[in-house]
């Protein structure tokens, strides 16, 4: 008789099935290959290569292999169950949920399901949901040591430590001899302050498992903190004797040592210490850069264990380079302490990190339950839920906030906490989070110029608070913080009576209100005052320019706080040559000081961004408005930038000041002026022969959103007050998806009036095409050097365009932009430079 394929099939998966479960892994692979080469569609075949993938740790293969299992018969629980635990060990955390939840629907009481789900949600940050999973699987296996294990740790991660505690012992009544129960309930005890209890516990763990050297460290900590050094020597040594390497075993027990009295055995210890903080560090960062390009989530990771051990510039750096890339979205949610510190401090230039910061913001349970906000208000216990996020507050005081459910959720917050100020009276309680939410709200709303909406009824509650204030400061009468809050987030409170900010400033208050009254009062006084002091180059007698200069002094442009380069300073030479490795170009003498001048410095941004990025400059930074350069000094002096020279000046008069330049930067200036050609033409005349220019035009192709918000604003009669300002900003944030001016409500102009004014409402504008920029070039000799733009722009000119390595044609970079209007993102941004004579050698 001829057997059929089925039968071998049968047989083949047969012996394979028992070479897997007496654990000979590759045997069994290679069973389970036969029964495919055989028949490919072998579902339980493709599944239980994939479990024997996930135990050796090929993960992507086993998505793969469970993957096409599941295409064949989606309805097997345990394929979406196995399948969830690849996904989940290779962090991508929301296929792992889709699964689980799916292996859930096909088999209810799936308690395993219940716990995979559980600790995908744990690693996304979901508390709350993650709780309530172990719970259902909990209930389904009441006897699961494992449930109460996970249910302790994560109530303990949530400061519940006596429910944890208790959760610990109800396991070890399951599993008396489990280690990792005991140490971890000893922490839990610790906590709680039951610290004879937990030295019990930490010692059994130690013994039960003496490489579970964690247990032995916490033992010596314990015991050390209730002045028993010797006994916790002797843990620190068991520590390090079963793991050399142990950096806490060595510095725990150089502390030890050192109050036993004993100086050079615990200077040995903190030298060995110290060499393996500088080991462990510097091989985290080592593997993290193998894995840039590739494992950003992995590199992630190293990189946080290389800063908890010794942070120090070059750790944060490398950190926020990765959480400023878009790939990390996936991990995000992990480093929310993180973010809010690069955030604050910062790190590199907050802006790099809003939209990452922004994606994990809109996990937390309590914001993304009161986003999108219809009704206008937010129940108080929400925001007291809410104030607990520190990333929150940190997106709050560092930059406005650009996201379109934010735009609803900040101006419910506003009207709720105003209506809780108008019924607080002095003396109602200012400690604790809620107040320093309403500060930091009130500290967005100065950054954001108040951009938010409000209705004629919620602005005289404001108006009434701040009379109300006013008569209280005159009087000598008390006053609450949370009017100061509630008045700050919807007018600036320099704009009060000069008696009203004296008390203000006079009076001690809760430690969230001292920053923001630095932010509206202490600051503008400050910057008001360096603006008189900056010298005057120029007359502005243009009309346009003077204009212009109107706009700015009103709405200086934009605010920020605070930037920091993720790099040292390197020579603008070398820049150049590393940017546009062709285009042999040098602007100075190597190693010569070069005369650098931003045209149109604004409130400083970019002047601190090019004062820490290039090494070798005297920098001179011009503006028509007085107010935006005294807080642009008034910054970069808080930075520490010394020697940069501000100074009042028309672009238009620039020749008149006396001096040239190695390099003039004009970044989004020129297109606001009455005629664009004339002020480059002006500044090329103060630009010296070997010099370079770096200059940034609006895009008439590429600014398309621009334009067609500006159309409806005309159409619908908007004028340039701030009022109308708002309301426009309503109406196209209530335009439908796809709509063509809906796509401002994505630029980050648009969360700022005074960057909201420049990019729609400005009083002059022009925009240009590559062609006319291109006759410019020719009729005034200059040559393109290069554009500095996005990497997937210049690999896709690469592509289309071989024959041009430099990439400097704009005859084909029209072409382009023309197939993409977007290629530019809405903003020429290129460095140009005389061309040289016959003879004279580039640069």
């Amino acid at each position: 008789m001829v057997k059929s394929v089925s039968d071998d099939d049968a047989r083949l998966f047969a012996d394979a099935l028992s070479l897997h479960q007496r654990g000979e892994l590759r045997e069994a692979d290679a069973g389970y290959a036969k029964v495919l080469a055989l028949n490919p569609r072998h579902v339980e075949a493709l599944h239980h290569r994939g479990i024997v993938a996930i135990t050796l740790g090929s993960l992507d293969a086993a998505v793969d292999l469970i993957g096409r299992a599941i295409v064949l018969d989606g309805s097997i629980p345990e394929c979406h169950y196995h399948i969830g635990i690849a996904f989940g060990a290779l962090r991508r955390f929301d296929e792992a949920l889709k699964h689980n939840r799916r292996a859930i629907e096909l088999r209810p009481g799936y308690a395993a399901a219940y716990m995979n789900l559980a600790n995908a949600l744990k690693a996304q940050q979901r508390p709350t949901e993650a709780l309530a999973n172990y719970r259902s699987a909990l209930a389904l296996q009441p006897r699961s040591c494992e449930s109460h294990y996970n249910i302790a740790n994560l109530v303990a991660e949530m400061g519940r430590h006596d429910e944890a505690a208790g959760h610990y012992r109800l396991a070890l009544g399951l599993n008396p001899d489990h280690a990792p129960t005991h140490n971890n309930l000893g922490t839990a005890l610790k906590a709680l302050g039951q610290r004879e209890d937990a030295i019990r516990h930490f010692e059994r763990a130690a013994t039960l498992d003496p490489a579970l050297i964690e247990a032995a460290v916490n033992a010596g900590d314990a015991l050390r903190d209730v002045g028993r050094p010797a006994e916790a020597i002797r843990w620190y040594r068991h520590a390090i004797g079963r793991h050399p390497n142990a950096l806490v075993a060595h510095q725990g027990l150089a502390a030890a040592l050192k109050v036993e009295g004993d100086v050079s055995g615990a200077a040995f210890h903190q030298e060995q210490a110290q060499r393996l903080k500088r080991e462990f560090r510097g091989a985290c960062i080592a593997q993290a850069r193998a894995l840039f390009g590739g494992d950003l989530g992995g590199a992630l990771t190293l990189l946080k264990r290389a800063n908890d051990t010794a942070e120090d510039a070059e750790t944060r750096a490398l950190l926020f380079g990765c959480l400023a890339d878009q790939r990390s979205l996936p991990y995000a949610h992990a480093y929310g302490a993180e973010l809010a510190r690069a955030l604050i401090e910062p790190w590199g230039d907050p802006r790099d990190i809003l939209n990452v910061s922004i994606a994990v913001l809109r996990r937390d349970p309590t914001v993304s339950r009161c986003v999108p906000c219809t009704t206008g208000a937010i129940d108080i216990a929400d925001l007291a839920e809410i104030a607990r996020n520190r990333l929150f507050l940190a997106l709050l005081v560092s930059e406005p906030l650009s996201w379109i459910d934010g735009d609803g959720l900040l101006r419910a917050m506003r009207a709720t906490l105003l209506d809780f100020a108008m019924q607080a009276m002095p003396g109602t309680s200012e400690d604790g989070d809620l107040l320093a939410l309403h500060c930091a709200l009130a500290r967005q709303c100065f950054l954001n110029d108040y951009v938010l909406s409000s209705d004629a009824a919620e602005r005289q509650k404001a108006v009434s608070l701040r009379d109300r204030l006013a008569a209280a400061a005159a009087t000598g009468a008390a006053m609450s913080a949370w009017w100061i809050a509630a008045i700050g987030s919807y007018m600036p409170l320099h704009a009060l009576p000069a008696e009203t900010l004296d008390r203000l400033l006079a009076t001690p208050w809760p430690d969230p209100v001292a920053p923001l009254l630095a932010l509206q009062i202490t600051e503008p006084r400050h910057q008001a005052r360096i603006g008189e002091s900056i010298p005057s180059l120029t007359a502005v007698e243009d009309r346009t320019s003077r204009l212009v200069q109107q706009q700015y002094e009103q709405s200086p442009y934009p605010r920020w706080r605070a930037i920091r380069a993720m790099t040292a300073p390197v020579p603008f030479g070398s820049y150049l040559r590393s940017r546009f490795p062709l285009a042999n170009v040098d602007p100075g003498d190597a190693g010569s000081m070069l005369d650098y001048l931003i045209a149109g410095c604004g409130t400083g941004r970019h002047v601190a961004a090019v004062a820490q990025t290039f090494s070798g400059l005297r920098l001179t930074a011009i503006d028509l408005s007085r107010t935006s350069l005294g807080y642009a000094k008034t910054m970069t002096d808080a930075m520490g930038l010394s020697g940069i020279a501000y100074g009042q000046a028309d672009i238009l008069k620039i020749g008149s000041i006396g001096r040239s330049f190695d390099v003039i930067d004009s970044c989004g200036v020129l297109h606001h002026m009455a005629e664009p050609w004339a002020g480059w033409c002006a500044l090329l005349s103060v630009l010296r022969p070997h010099g370079c220019m770096r200059v940034a035009l609006y895009s008439a192709l590429g600014g398309s959103p621009v334009t067609a918000a500006q159309r409806l604003i005309g159409e619908r009669g908007y004028g340039r007050d701030d009022d109308d300002m708002r309301r426009a900003r309503l109406d196209i944030l209530a335009l439908p998806d796809g709509h063509p001016a809906k796509a401002v409500a994505h630029m980050v102009d648009f969360y700022s009036l005074s960057e909201c004014r420049d990019l729609l409402f400005h009083v002059q504008e022009h925009k240009y095409g590559l062609p006319e920029i291109a006759g410019f070039l020719a009729e005034h000799d200059l040559e393109m050097i290069g554009f500095e733009v996005e990497a997937t722009a210049l690999q896709r000119y690469g592509q289309t365009f071989p024959a041009d390595a430099g990439k400097t044609d704009l005859a084909n970079w029209h072409s382009l932009e023309q197939q993409d209007p977007d290629l530019f993102k809405s903003m020429y941004q290129f460095w140009v430079r005389r061309r040289p004579t016959r003879g004279q050698p580039p640069g």
